[in-house]
């Protein structure tokens, strides 16, 4: 018998669903608010911009190297940009090491960690159809509360075609 072909020696192989990643993403992100609301970790200092155009809202964060987020479910696919620094990153498809320069496409319903390995300058851009610059208005557009919300109607929203 060859070394490889022995089962105690055989690398063990797990198929990993999007679901189970799904749950790791929500086991961290309340292992995380548990951490911060007992005191024993404190919530990342980040600064975020934001900027408008005609159907377009743009946030851009400053990240601080060491800073761990977990962010919210995307409704819509949209671009991201990383224009400074590194990070890791955790989704649906796996983990990735992304350093600046890099731009990316987000898909509807992603959902994310992301460790700054140093500072980090990330810019999403989204459709913003009614120009509005309410962002709790922006936020119930683009975020949705629960993969099952993905699929649901987008309460009181307001959407109209906006021709640029």
């Amino acid at each position: 018998m060859r070394m490889n072909d022995c089962p105690m020696t055989a690398t063990p192989t797990v198929q990993v669903t999007e679901a189970m990643i799904r749950d790791q993403l929500a086991a961290l992100e309340s292992g995380l608010r548990e951490e911060i609301a007992s005191g024993r970790m404190e919530e990342a200092k980040l600064v975020v911009e934001h900027t408008f155009a005609p159907g377009v809202y743009i946030r851009k964060m400053y990240i601080p190297a060491g800073s761990l987020i977990v962010g919210k479910i995307h409704r819509h696919s949209h671009f991201n940009f990383i224009s400074k620094g590194s990070v890791i990153v955790y989704t649906k498809d796996g983990r990735e090491e992304l350093t600046a320069p890099w731009d990316g496409v987000s898909t509807e319903g992603t959902k994310r960690s992301v460790y700054a390995l140093t500072d980090v300058i990330w810019s999403t851009i989204h459709s913003n159809p009614t120009n509005t610059q309410n962002l709790e208005e922006i936020e119930a557009f683009t975020i949705a509360p629960s993969y099952e919300a993905l699929s649901a109607p987008i309460e009181n929203a307001q959407i109209e075609e906006v021709t640029l």
